[in-house]
Order: C-alpha cells, then structure tokens, then sequence
C-alpha cells in the first residue's frame, strides 16, 4: 500500500505505509490544519498510541532546513509543557538533505524528521510510548527507506 500527496503537484512523493497500521490518514486531514499527507497508527503500548504522521506544507521565502527544524525544536517546546528537545541531526530522504530531532512528553517519545522539496516542506513526525520508542523505530526507518520523490 502506498500513500503519497498525489495529485497534479510535482513535489510529492511514494511510500510504503507500515504493514498492519491503520490508515488513518483521512481522520488526521479532518482534525488538523496542517496538510496531512499521510497517518498511520500501530500498536498501543501503555495507553500510548504509536504513530507516524507525514504533513507537506508550502515552504516558507527564505525557509532552510536549519531554519525549518529550529522552529521545529521551538514549536515542540511551546506546544508540549515540559518537552525535551534533542538536537539537530543530519539525514537523507531519498538523497535529499533531511534532518531530525528527538523529542519527550509526558509518556511519549517522538522523532520528527525534516525535509525541503522545491516549494514544499515535508515533516515525518513518528510518536510511541517512551519504553517502546526504540523497539517501534524500526518501522519509521523501514517506511523512510521506502519513501521515493516522483518528481
């Protein structure tokens, strides 16, 4: 099963959704004002839902990826009270330059993985139980390394 942002655009991209998660792609679109591309949820462990969210968003003027995960780290820290955030470090999304940082609240434990494509952001947000981050984040990188740009 692959989910991508489809449509007319030329920045969008192909992955494989994580076998035996629940599409919940179009529940995420309803709730959220972000551009939710793709939602998937898997295993509960400890009440935790663990999820992974992909948003594309029209890039910024001026918008780096240094730019782009700083706010990221921002907004994380502002959003969950208490968070703490990880540094910043260097990926590859299909070749592209990406980068990702860590996060923890309350519970949960989340990585949120950052790229830009043309005119467009693109956000990979993975959450699980903090005992469960390590051993769920097989399935994040197994869904990265299937992500392709059909450019």
């Amino acid at each position: 099963m692959a989910a991508g942002c489809g449509g007319a655009g030329t920045e969008g991209f192909d992955v494989s959704a994580p076998p035996g998660w629940t599409d919940r792609g179009d529940v995420v679109k309803h709730r959220s004002r972000e551009d939710v591309q793709a939602a998937w949820e898997g295993p509960k462990d400890g009440g935790q839902q663990t999820s992974i969210v992909v948003v594309r968003a029209k890039r910024p003027p001026g918008a780096s990826l240094a730019r782009l995960m700083r706010a990221g780290q921002q907004t994380m820290g502002r959003a969950y009270a208490g968070a703490r955030v990880g540094p910043v470090i260097p990926e590859r999304l299909d070749g592209a330059p990406a980068a990702r940082f860590d996060f923890t609240h309350g519970g949960a434990q989340a990585r949120q993985l950052g790229t830009i494509r043309g005119d467009h952001v693109y956000l990979v947000t993975f959450t699980a139980a903090r005992p469960a981050f390590a051993r769920r984040l097989a399935t994040l990188q197994a869904l990265l390394r299937s992500w392709r740009w059909t450019t």
